[in-house]
C-alpha cells in the first residue's frame, strides 16, 4: 500500500512540472511577440568610434591632472614611548633568565611588548632594557622607567 503511495506522489510530481514547463513556454513566446525586432535592430550594444576616443581622451586628462598635483606627505607621528617597569626576574639552575616587564615576560620571547630584554641579569642585579628608541636603561627589580623624566625611579 505504502509503495502505491510514493507511485502516486511521483506521479502528481512529474505533472505538476510539466505543466509548469507549459507555462513558462508560454510565457515566453507571448513576451517574444510582444517585442518589435525592429526596436532591438536600432540599439548598439557597444560604443562607437567617436566615443571610444571622447573617453581616452577623459582618462588621460585625468591622468595628467594627478601627475601635475605634488603628492601629499604623511606625517605619522611616533608613538610615545611607553613607562617600562620591572617586576623582577628568576635565574634558573639551567642558566635560562625569565624576566618580567610591565604585563608581560621574557619565557618565550626577549621582547615584551615594544621593548628588548638582555639574556641574563649583571651582577648587581640589573636586566638592560632595550627601548623602541634605541636607548638602553639598566633596571633593578621593583624599579620604573619614565620616558616623560628619562628618570628611573624605584616603585617598591
Amino acid at each position: 500500500m505504502i509503495h502505491h503511495l510514493i507511485k502516486q506522489n511521483r506521479r502528481r510530481t512529474f505533472v505538476i512540472f510539466y505543466i509548469g514547463i507549459f507555462f513558462a513556454a508560454q510565457t515566453c513566446q507571448a513576451i517574444a511577440a510582444e517585442v518589435p525586432l525592429s526596436s532591438i535592430e536600432g540599439q548598439r550594444l557597444f560604443t562607437t568610434q567617436q566615443e571610444r576616443n571622447n573617453l581616452d581622451k577623459a582618462r588621460l586628462k585625468l591622468l595628467l591632472k594627478d601627475k601635475k598635483e605634488p603628492a601629499k606627505r604623511v606625517v605619522v607621528a611616533p608613538r610615545p614611548i611607553p613607562a617600562v617597569q620591572m617586576r623582577g626576574f628568576i635565574k634558573r639552575s639551567d642558566g635560562k633568565t625569565t624576566t618580567w616587564l610591565n604585563q608581560g615576560n621574557t619565557l618565550k620571547s626577549r621582547t615584551v611588548g615594544n621593548v628588548n630584554v638582555s639574556k641574563a641579569p649583571n651582577a648587581a642585579g640589573g636586566v638592560k632594557v632595550t627601548l623602541p628608541n634605541g636607548k638602553t636603561i639598566t633596571l633593578k627589580p621593583g624599579q620604573k622607567y619614565d620616558p616623560l623624566t628619562g628618570r628611573i625611579k624605584s616603585i617598591y
